[in-house]
């Protein structure tokens, strides 16, 4: 699917999505995070909008903020779930 037809929101999620990953690994704070994944990894040849970046930096941010709560969720609900 080409990612020019999809709806920003659903690029947003996608895009928090590889931020959380590189926060994971990276180990850097999400702000930094974004900001490489925006300048490095961005599939399009123009810059994302604006509003979908700070959509997906949001979405990033709040959920390493909730850690503490979706974690514990999560391992109730899987087995071999490692917090």
């Amino acid at each position: 699917m080409n990612n020019v037809r999809r709806d920003p929101r659903h690029r947003a999620r996608e895009a928090a999505l590889q931020i959380l990953y590189q926060w994971e690994i990276g180990r850097v704070e999400v702000t930094n995070a974004a900001a490489s994944f925006f300048a490095h990894q961005w599939p399009d040849a123009d810059p994302p909008p604006d509003d979908l970046r700070a959509f997906a930096t949001t979405l990033a941010r709040d959920t390493v903020d909730r850690l503490g709560v979706i974690d514990p969720l999560i391992a109730e609900t899987t087995e071999r779930w490692r917090t």
